[in-house]
């Protein structure tokens, strides 16, 4: 059973990311991610999945499911934004292509899911392309839009440019849900906390497969 103190530590790094977000209101928040360990809570240390980002040129493509990008389309650019800052920041010696650089690339080019990865590589002039493949994404509990609950899980894979293998040199699963720690919505909530929320969880939970990094324990493979 949970210790009280870690239930009230949970729901204090909830209350600090909602704090964080409604003190930015209409842009996504910054620092976030920062308050998900929270609380004195004990974490430990991971070893990053796939390290090799570091010293290399790098790239972040982001692509949303069919059905969201009517409703979101600008999660991709959000997405990829919150991705490279947290490799910039954590990654020693990568030289991320900006964000406003794959987003023009994207805007330029609508299909580019469809080209082999090598094209996208020597079209965006990097060593790495880091591929995030959202297979979910809503900002609302499933099936009812009344009540607020942001999910994401995505296929994250990397090509890399020296490689001779047609497939990805690293690839795996990521999901983040926001708020964390609850399977219950919010009915009164603002929708762009929400979003900055679900972006900046999931955005660190990307770049943390790429980085050593302190975790709460029992969230490792979060």
């Amino acid at each position: 059973m949970r210790h009280p103190r870690s239930r009230l530590a949970r729901r204090w790094a909830t209350a600090g990311l909602l704090a964080a977000a409604a003190a930015a209101p209409g842009c996504e928040v910054a620092g976030l991610g920062a308050h998900v360990v929270a609380g004195g809570e004990r974490t430990v240390r991971v070893k990053a999945a796939y390290d090799g980002l570091a010293e290399r040129s790098a790239a972040v493509l982001v692509s949303v499911p069919e059905t969201a990008r009517g409703r979101h389309p600008d999660a991709p650019d959000r997405i990829a934004a919150r991705v490279t800052r947290r490799l910039r920041e954590n990654v020693p010696g990568i030289e991320a292509l900006s964000a406003e650089r794959t987003a023009r690339f994207r805007r330029e080019n609508p299909y580019w899911m469809v080209q082999p990865p090598r094209r996208l590589l020597d079209r965006l002039g990097v060593e790495r392309l880091v591929i995030v493949d959202l297979l979910t994404y809503r900002l609302h509990e499933k099936g009812n839009r009344h009540v607020w609950l942001g999910r994401a899980v995505a296929r994250v894979s990397v090509a890399e440019a020296e490689s001779s293998a047609a497939g990805a040199a690293f690839e795996t699963t990521v999901r983040a849900r926001f708020p964390p720690d609850t399977s219950v919505g919010l009915v009164d909530a603002d929708p762009s906390r929400i979003r900055a929320g679900l972006h900046e969880l999931f955005g660190r939970r990307v770049a943390q497969l790429f980085h050593d990094h302190r975790a709460r324990a029992g969230e490792e493979s979060a």
